[in-house]
This record gives structure tokens, C-alpha cells and sequence, in this order.
């Protein structure tokens, strides 16, 4: 926890200036009449923070770290299969033949082919902007954002920290 006073002719504030390292924080807002005694607090807001030019990824508030960073195509991010889907909670499947990736969680199925612009969630096909991906010969990038969606998360975006914020709530 960090306390930080401000002078009331100019309450000005910037995350910038606590130079903080890249990561999730949640921030409260506590206001004091020091005259009266009185004071008042926030609801807590969850900020981003990102040092880096990297594009980060939070799961419930937790910076995710991942062996091949995340990169984006067409405006699209996209996130190493695996670590994406067990970070979600989903069971994984690869079928090496197909070159298809299954994966499961709750009551629903995913499907992705490397290189297919269609998936499917629970049998029904979905068209994607961007296919999954194999990079470096070894590793299979999917959009995280169908991904996260099609598993039940909420997925925003915050272009200030260049980091992709996802909820399982």
C-alpha cells in the first residue's frame, strides 16, 4: 500500500510519477477534512501499468508472463495457445494431424485449425479477423480476445498501457 498526499489548491495526480513497474494495481481514492475529521472513500479501480512497449496481458488482475511475448496482426493480438487457455482454466487438446487445437471448459468447446479464419464454440462457427498461427516453427498464437470470449471472460483493451485486461467474472 501506498499513501501519497496532495496539496488541496492542486490535487493533481499522475500514475506516471509513482514510477511503478509494469503491472496490475488497484487504486482507492481517500479524501480527509482535516478540519472536521471527516473523510470519504472510493469504490477500488483496477489501473494497468505497462513500462514496456510490449503489448501485457492481466487474467483477473494478475500480469501474465508467457514464454513467447504476445504480437499483433491486423490489429488483432494474439497470445501462445496453451499458456492462454490454462491461464483461462480450459482443458487442451492438440491434434497434430489436423492441426487442431480443442479445448474445453464449463459447457463449452473450442475449436481452431493453424491457419483456418474459422473456429467453432459449442459446434457453431465462428469467422475470425485473424487464424491461428504457428510462429518460431513451434509455437501456436491464437486472438486472445475470441479466445477469452469464447471461454466466458470479458475482454477490454486499454490503449494507454498497451495491455489487454481480461475478467473471469
Amino acid at each position: 500500500m501506498k499513501r501519497i498526499s496532495l496539496n488541496p489548491k492542486n490535487p493533481v495526480f499522475s500514475l506516471q510519477g509513482l514510477n511503478l513497474p509494469t503491472g496490475g494495481y488497484t487504486i482507492v481514492i481517500e479524501v480527509e477534512d482535516t478540519a472536521s475529521g471527516s473523510w470519504a472513500t472510493s469504490l477500488p479501480a483496477f489501473v494497468t501499468v505497462n513500462q514496456t512497449r510490449d503489448i501485457v496481458i492481466f487474467i483477473d488482475g494478475a500480469l501474465q508472463v508467457f514464454q513467447m511475448p504476445p504480437v499483433e496482426i491486423d490489429g488483432r493480438t494474439l497470445v501462445p495457445l496453451r499458456a492462454i487457455f490454462e491461464a483461462l482454466g480450459a482443458k487442451v487438446e492438440w491434434d497434430e494431424a489436423t492441426q487442431t487445437v480443442t479445448a474445453t471448459k464449463d459447457n463449452n468447446t473450442i475449436q481452431l485449425t493453424i491457419g483456418s479464419k474459422v473456429a467453432y464454440k459449442n459446434g457453431k462457427k465462428i469467422n475470425l479477423d485473424v487464424p491461428a498461427q504457428l510462429f518460431n516453427g513451434d509455437t501456436t498464437m491464437v486472438p486472445i480476445r475470441f479466445v477469452s470470449e469464447a471461454l466466458g471472460a470479458k475482454v477490454g483493451w486499454d490503449a494507454y498501457s498497451n495491455s489487454v485486461v481480461i475478467s473471469n467474472e
